[in-house]
């Protein structure tokens, strides 16, 4: 019988059973043979089931993951738009918040796929996993998670230069440059941050997942409409919470509510005092915008308990009845 050595069932045989008579042994060779090569076959079938089960169960669990993730993104990338921060620091920290783990799996599923072995893939080690990739499956099947990546290097160099330099005159000087472009001048589009790079973040993610054999189903008018809906009952539901008392975060539930009043759903950005300044600006109501800047002061001086707290208790009452 394939795969069963018939000299070694009968070495075993003479080993564990010495009082079988040696012309014995050819006989209960025949017969073992086909049944040790049927536990082997189960046996065998039984991992492959059980490898198929955690594959599957890994591959679930990153799907409903990046399926998840892509909305989120989709969504809080339209706000920026709509708010005019796409400039601001709030694009990193959408991209790392929404992006940064779905992009570290995928690359953790590729990486099984292709070597079927397992790799933890973290910020540190993306980069050193994509060469990896590049280098077993080529440049071409891996440009989609590459292009990826390189959302997060260009979002940190943006971060980097916004510290250094003053945001207003980048605008100009992106304006000029991109009039006067010639046909060969791609590139001057990239380092201005317009034009071609990258197509889109949510359209450059869509593509990742597609190629790691993920649907992720596109955001459409109807399901903006139905998000906003959805965010609004969330944030109001937190804003009746009495236990919720921490300022930095009614003011952040405050800020979602009078974007979600004007249609705009999903903007991520953290219950932090620059972030909640920069979004105040945002809004379209100048009373809204002045009330939230003097809640951010009040929490800023921390020094009158008494009238942060009235200030809070505002902020609360007009979220709630906006």
């Amino acid at each position: 019988v394939a795969g069963i050595d018939g000299g070694a069932v009968r070495e075993a045989l003479a080993e564990r059973f010495p009082e079988v008579p040696a012309d014995l042994h050819g006989e209960l060779c025949l017969q073992l043979q086909p049944l040790l090569a049927a536990m082997v076959s189960g046996a065998q079938e039984a991992l492959r089931s059980s490898l198929q089960t955690k594959q599957k169960a890994l591959f679930d669990q990153v799907e409903k993951l990046v399926q998840e993730r892509y909305e989120t993104l989709f969504l809080g990338f339209r706000a920026l738009e709509a708010t005019k921060l796409s400039d601001s620091a709030l694009h990193a920290h959408l991209l790392r918040e929404t992006a940064t783990e779905p992009l570290h799996q995928l690359l953790a599923l590729r990486w099984e796929e292709v070597t079927g072995t397992t790799m933890e893939v973290t910020a540190a080690s993306r980069k050193q996993c994509l060469d990896k990739l590049v280098a077993k499956q080529g440049a071409a099947k891996v440009e989609s998670l590459a292009r990826l990546a390189a959302l997060f290097t260009k979002a940190k160099e943006e971060k980097d230069v916004a510290k250094e330099a003053k945001p207003a005159k980048e605008p100009k000087a992106a304006k000029s440059k991109k009039g006067k472009r010639g046909k060969g001048d791609e590139s001057d589009d990239d380092d201005a941050g317009g034009g071609t790079q990258p197509a889109d973040p949510p359209e450059v993610y869509h593509a990742a997942a597609d190629d790691c054999h993920i649907y992720c189903r596109k955001v459409d008018k109807k399901r903006e409409k139905a998000a906003v809906q959805e965010q609004r009952a969330a944030v109001r539901q937190r804003l009746k919470d009495e236990a919720l008392s921490d300022p930095a975060q009614i003011c952040q539930l405050g800020l979602q509510m009078a974007l979600l009043s004007t249609g705009v759903p999903g903007l991520v950005f953290p219950a932090e005092l620059w972030a909640l300044r920069l979004v105040a600006q945002a809004l379209a109501s100048e009373e809204a915008r002045e009330e939230c800047v003097e809640l951010c002061d009040l929490i800023e001086k921390g020094d009158d308990a008494v009238a942060l707290e009235a200030k809070v208790a505002d902020w609360r009452g007009r979220a709630l009845g906006g």
